[in-house]
């Protein structure tokens, strides 16, 4: 086995230059130009391919080597034997392996065998040296994958230039290794995106459904305790009603029914009994309008209990179904998920709905975005201990292109080197805050082909949020 790398002498007489697939080789004075850009691995210069020769005759090795050093060949792997062939070919990785078929101890075709079962050097170019003229030879060769033929006695020239068109044919198909790796790299870096990203879109919906959920028992929770105050006012009320003085009244006028001119006459409980009998009156009729009062109000309250959770179970499909959608209704229901719907609000509601035709649009998501929006609003202007508390909702859309819809408040508004970062992951202004509201709000719409816009004055000077929505009408 002989491994060399040999000195380029001499200029040589040949210029060799290959167009196919921008592979270029321009032998200049002593060096050799770099490949054309545009590749993904630089093709060898000749100098730095490697020439692997296997054949039995050392004197036939030795020529080919000084022959190819005209071609500007430098590194050399050769060996006369057929046994260690394969082995060799595989530690050293040559460009080339030019292979003669007449080896005493291997058969060449069948080294040609193994080379093209071996993985290593399955797609390696191999050049056949032979003396044998016929077509069987051939035939058996090309079946077994040699790549070209060249005949003994083997002319230099001629053999210049299929070792370097081999060269050429086995830099393309490494640049395509590379390139296939690159994608393989790629396509699974994608699918990494697209999992992390499905995944994140899972965990937003989660928090979305929990956060509504959230607001659903917190808007729940209130109206039970009113029912509860209902409940303790109207037991109240029995437990001080003037049934029992009626009672008594009643047992004292039963007593003298014999003599009742008498009784009205001239006994003192009789005389004061018809006063007293109207003084019960007006309280039974105060005591039934305090319980009628309270009746209604928890009836009020049980009622509103009925819609939050009737609201709520018609947004518990899931999300990315794109429906038929009234938005005002979409924006009534976000209102009724939130405290805003509470029967004791403080705040006023301003609704300036434009008409708009039904729409189509991902119900579910929406939802999550606007309770959000509301909630944010609710407790800036909760921080802003504001006693004209304002939520401002808005629809409108421009030439039958673009949706828009807004929440605006009079809360604590924002600063507006805070107007780009709000939407960011982890970024809030709250104490207890996550950072995960408004970014969700931003990534859900964006899955829907939307965005979102913060406006504010500044500190105190509350906040507008502005959804930017496609316009698509449903037929």
């Amino acid at each position: 086995m002989v491994i060399s790398n040999t000195a380029m002498t001499g200029d040589s007489p040949l210029e060799l230059t290959s167009s196919y697939a921008e592979m270029t080789y321009q032998r200049v004075g002593s060096g050799v130009q770099e490949p054309r850009a545009g590749q993904l691995r630089a093709a060898p210069q000749r100098k730095d391919s490697k020439i692997m020769i296997v054949d039995d005759d050392d004197l036939i090795v030795r020529c080919m080597c000084k022959q190819l050093e005209q071609f500007g060949h430098q590194q050399f792997v050769t060996t006369t034997s057929g046994q260690e062939a394969v082995e060799l070919a595989v530690k050293e990785q040559p460009d080339v392996v030019l292979l003669d078929i007449m080896m005493p101890d291997v058969d060449g075709l069948q080294i040609l065998r193994t080379l093209r079962v071996t993985p290593a050097t399955r797609f390696t170019p191999v050049l056949i040296l032979t003396a044998a003229t016929d077509s069987e030879t051939k035939q058996e060769a090309l079946k077994l994958g040699a790549t070209d033929f060249l005949g003994k006695p083997v002319d230099a020239s001629e053999l210049g230039l299929r070792v370097r068109n081999l060269v050429v044919v086995k830099a393309h198909y490494d640049q395509l290794q590379d390139y296939k790796v690159g994608l393989e790299s790629e396509v699974a870096r994608k699918d990494e995106q697209l999992v992390a990203s499905r995944l994140e879109a899972d965990q937003r919906y989660r928090a979305g459904k929990a956060e509504i959920a959230v607001e659903v028992l917190h808007n729940v929770g209130n109206a039970l305790n009113s029912v509860n105050v209902s409940a303790t006012m109207l037991q109240r009320i029995l437990q001080q009603s003037h049934v029992g003085s009626l009672e008594k009244a009643v047992r004292l006028l039963y007593s003298n029914l014999n003599d009742p001119v008498t009784f009205f006459t001239q006994d003192e409980r009789g005389k004061l009994l018809p006063e007293y009998l109207i003084e019960l009156s007006a309280a039974f009729v105060a005591e039934r309008h305090a319980f009628t009062h309270e009746i209604e109000t928890l009836q009020k309250h049980v009622e509103h209990i009925r819609t939050v959770v009737t609201t709520q179970q018609r947004y518990a499909g899931a999300a990315g179904l794109v429906e038929r959608v009234k938005l005002d209704e979409l924006m009534d229901d976000s209102l009724r998920l939130s405290s805003f719907s509470g029967t004791e609000s403080d705040t006023e509601i301003v609704k300036e709905y434009a008409e708009l035709p039904d729409l189509l649009l991902d119900r579910q998501r929406l939802l999550q975005v606007f309770v959000n929006l509301i909630k944010n609003a609710e407790d800036s202007m909760q921080s802003a201990k504001r006693t004209n508390r304002r939520l401002v909702l808005k629809t409108w859309e421009e030439d039958e292109q673009q949706l828009y819809i807004e929440v605006a408040d009079n809360g604590m508004g924002i600063q507006a080197s805070d107007l780009q970062s709000i939407f960011a992951h982890g970024y809030t202004t709250k104490s207890d805050g996550n950072g995960f509201g408004l970014h969700s709000c931003a990534n859900l719409l964006a899955e829907l082909g939307g965005t979102i816009q913060a406006f504010s004055d500044g500190v105190n000077q509350g906040a507008a949020f502005r959804v930017e929505l496609p316009y698509a009408v449903a037929e």
